[in-house]
């Protein structure tokens, strides 16, 4: 009897049926997350007694903003989730592997959240508990592991700075986590990307930078520096013009925080790139020239309502 209710759960729980489940059982959050499908395994219910990460497959996975913004598309993604934390209200999911997808991480544009994050956070603030009583549990979102193909991601903070990337292919890591609500982390980590389909890199709202190709080392927010993001950028392309970086944009989380720069760039036969820039402020009949002798390095640093720049030619 209890083979037959296992074989047939494997059955009818499986595909929109199971992904409406889920949705109905996550804790009610400020955003929208949607599941076309869930698709799992027998092993899972092994899985759950053991809390080990259990593979399942997930169609059309979307995550909308409190303003409607979609900030997370995925059309298709395989992972190993716990399951028994998943039933708790968190998210564990490791060896998350992407053919394709879309991420978002930008300011909402009706007040100064981040929309992913805000996306991810309660509908209805939990009320302060009386002086002396401890706080009720917190929930965690953490993507332990995931490797990212044909993925788009849009930095965006008007009036600041903002970078796209199309195509990437690299490795990443998140986690947000409320566990214990007197101190909240929040972090990523992606290395060795390689964005084929290029972009583009702003600096405040008209100094656009379109890019061909581009290479990060790394770009990553961390327990050290949790209001900043850190930037290593090992090339950036836009024809003959090569950008690298090193350094960190602040100011990036804290409700209170200013917004600012501090990154080193240098630029190698900067012509291409300075007519570029030029061609996005309306100045098309601006050509730089220079050849292979046009280098320039900058150090760009301070808030942004008041940024300073060193550079040498």
């Amino acid at each position: 009897m209890i083979a037959f209710v296992v074989l047939a759960a494997s059955v009818v729980l499986q595909g929109s049926r199971l992904g409406r489940l889920i949705e109905g059982a996550l804790p009610p959050s400020a955003g929208k997350m949607h599941l076309g499908g869930v698709t799992w395994h027998l092993r899972a219910l092994v899985d759950l007694v053991t809390d080990a990460p259990s593979p399942i497959a997930v169609e059309g996975l979307q995550i909308v903003d409190p303003e409607g913004t979609v900030v997370l598309d995925v059309p298709y993604l395989e992972a190993r989730v716990k399951l028994r934390t998943l039933i708790g209200g968190s998210f564990s999911i490791h060896e998350l592997r992407i053919p394709r997808g879309l991420w978002r991480f930008a300011q909402l544009k009706h007040g100064a959240a981040i929309g992913f994050l805000a996306a991810l956070g309660p509908k209805t603030p939990p009320p302060l508990p009386p002086p002396g009583a401890k706080p009720g549990p917190g929930s965690k979102f953490e993507i332990a592991d995931a490797e990212l193909g044909e993925f788009t991601a849009t930095f965006d903070f008007p009036g600041a700075w903002g970078l796209e990337l199309r195509r990437i292919h690299g490795t990443a890591s998140l986690i947000q986590s409320t566990l214990d609500p007197q101190h909240p982390i929040f972090g990523f980590d992606a290395q060795s990307l390689v964005a084929e389909g290029g972009g583009w890199l702003r600096i405040m709202d008209d100094n656009v930078l379109p890019l061909d190709r581009v290479v990060i080392n790394r770009i990553a927010t961390t327990q050290d520096h949790p209001d900043d993001i850190a930037l290593d950028l090992g090339e950036a392309d836009t024809g003959r013009s090569q950008l690298t970086g090193r350094g960190s944009f602040t100011g990036i989380y804290g409700a209170t925080s200013t917004p600012g720069i501090d990154l080193h760039v240098a630029f190698s036969r900067a012509g291409d790139a300075l007519t570029a820039v030029a061609a996005g402020k309306g100045l098309g009949g601006i050509v730089v020239t220079g050849g292979d002798s046009a280098v320039i390095s900058a150090d760009l640093t301070q808030p942004f309502d008041r940024i300073k720049v060193a550079a040498n030619e």
